[in-house]
């Protein structure tokens, strides 16, 4: 499958269990058959669910070692690194040492996945709180973009609609979690008090179904939502009761959305099985911006929206170009001391992570001196 628009992924992850140098050769061959010529990597040191253990912390050094191999085409944004046993007070320098340090070394914005509710919950502090104030304000003041991922759908919140499935990873919240409203309570005082903060939703905030609170997130200057499916909210927006005013919403505000997928180095397999598994939601995207067609995903019909190519084009592509400019420059020095840094963590190097290691350690040197990586070319 290879779609006739050029593609600007806005959304990709970088932990799935692969090892790092067939991850390029993945990553590789998913940008040519999707048509996708620029790409973001998204870190996110936080998670845990498909890495393992209890951080994923290589995982800024992963994507910028991406971003250096797929260069000039390739962005990274940095995740935050968190210590649960550090009083609350003591977080806030700890935050803004960080992403001072991650613009410095060649980041080029932050994720953040901190409002997924068990971490939001573990980590026991609201957005609005002190310990987030400094890194608020940085943020705002140095015009940085923020991906953030906050709460999640409702049903995860209704016992009598969440699926199966999700219950099964853990993602039913019962009432010792914030409901999914104190989620956009507090997102909104820190946008009250940051209004010039260049926020973006992921999986347009999952506001779906609450046009009102959509509506409320775009009224502040520089608020965005990124359309990666998640809790399908592309299929709330073309088969629920609001399709139409989402329509013309989108329509009013085509530079306050961006195009992104959710896409991982999808382990091979077979090529039949593989090729399904990295289009899926690819195909979802295009086909809800470019067409009025029935279509089919996961066992859901839905029926696309057909903007103008021009909107199309914004969204799918234009709107990241424009917001991230040129990719910013690697400090290759920062990556060499993160490495000295892991190493005592991961000295195996018959371990993925310890393996991972390694190559970065071997890589990022020709990435500096040559440009490319000696073993892909």
């Amino acid at each position: 499958m290879k779609n006739k628009i050029k593609l600007f992924d806005g959304h990709i992850h970088t932990c799935f269990r692969v090892p790092l140098r067939e991850s390029v050769y993945i990553y590789d061959r998913e940008f040519e058959l999707l048509n996708i010529n620029k790409f973001c990597f998204l870190a996110a040191p936080i998670y845990t669910r498909m890495c393992g253990g209890d951080v994923n912390l290589l995982d800024n050094l992963k994507a910028l070692y991406y971003k250096a191999t797929f260069a000039p085409d390739a962005y990274a944004f940095a995740g935050l690194e968190h210590d649960y046993s550090m009083p609350v007070n003591e977080r806030a320098d700890f935050y803004l040492k960080q992403i001072k340090e991650y613009m410095e070394a060649g980041f080029d914005g932050l994720k953040m996945l901190e409002g997924y509710p068990p971490y939001y919950k573990k980590l026991g502090v609201k957005f609005i709180d002190d310990c987030y104030a400094p890194l608020w304000d940085y943020l705002e003041q140095n015009s940085v973009p923020v991906l953030m991922h906050l709460a999640h759908p409702k049903i995860f919140w209704d016992i009598n609609k969440i699926p199966q499935t999700w219950i099964d990873h853990g993602n039913y919240y019962d009432d010792t979690f914030p409901s999914f409203y104190d989620f956009l309570d507090d997102i909104f005082s820190v946008l009250d008090r940051h209004p010039n903060l260049r926020l973006t939703l992921a999986h347009t905030g999952f506001m779906g179904e609450d046009i009102d609170l959509a509506q409320k997130f775009l009224s502040y200057p520089y608020t965005c939502f990124d359309i990666t499916p998640g809790g399908e909210q592309i299929l709330e927006i073309c088969n629920g009761k609001n399709r139409d005013w989402w329509i013309d919403f989108i329509k009013k505000n085509p530079t306050r959305f961006k195009h992104g997928t959710d896409l991982y180095q999808f382990e091979y397999t077979n090529e039949k099985d593989w090729q399904k598994s990295i289009s899926t939601r690819t195909e979802l995207v295009v086909n809800f911006l470019s067409s009025n067609k029935q279509f089919n995903y996961v066992g859901t019909d839905y029926k696309g929206i057909k903007l103008p190519k021009k909107l199309q084009k914004l969204i799918l592509h234009d709107n990241l170009l424009k917001e991230l400019g040129l990719p910013k420059p690697i400090d290759f020095n920062w990556c060499k001391n993160q490495i000295e840094r892991f190493k005592p963590l991961f000295p195996n190097r018959e371990t993925l992570d310890g393996y991972d290691l390694w190559c970065m350690e071997h890589d990022f040197e020709s990435l500096k001196k040559d440009g490319y990586l000696t073993f892909f070319g």
